[in-house]
């Protein structure tokens, strides 16, 4: 007997993620993977990546989930000043402004609707880098660790 499942991680937690984020950041890259694409040139740029789902309670009919995504903020500056620093610092915080005001989130793909609930920013790190980011000329890094609470019906 084959099962049905929706693939809740990316459909509904991922895809809307980035659909807020195309929202509020008009025409930026904004893309999933594990890591930078260090093919893509632009200035500013925003990865998304999917690191856990943790269960938070079963019942009978039902499942719920806390997943976790790693948002990284790219902005490349060659020789930074106060001034780049502060619009770096500013799109931190408006990033955990976004996610503040979308702590719920409903979404519907095919004839399947979920809704994320407590989606919060738990952390924040700026200048973090991997080897590869670390290895890019001019990039700056804000690092920020989303979560959001998911229930679904069996």
């Amino acid at each position: 007997m084959a099962i049905t499942y929706e693939n809740i991680f990316f459909n509904f937690v991922i895809d809307p993620l980035r659909d807020i984020m195309q929202t509020e950041y008009t025409g930026m890259k904004i893309y999933v993977a594990p890591e930078i694409d260090t093919s893509y040139n632009a200035n500013v740029s925003m990865r998304l990546w999917g690191t856990s789902a943790e269960k938070s309670e079963y019942v009978v009919d039902a499942h719920s989930r806390v997943y976790n995504v790693n948002i990284a903020f790219y902005m490349k500056q060659m020789n930074p000043n106060e001034i780049f620093y502060k619009k770096l610092y500013n799109d931190g915080e408006r990033l955990h402004q976004l996610i503040f005001e979308n702590k719920t989130k409903k979404t519907t793909v095919d004839s399947t609707t979920l809704q994320w609930a407590d989606a919060s920013i738990n952390s924040m790190v700026i200048g973090e880098m991997d080897d590869i980011e670390s290895e890019i000329e001019g990039l700056h890094t804000i690092k920020l660790d989303f979560s959001c609470n998911i229930t679904a019906n069996v």
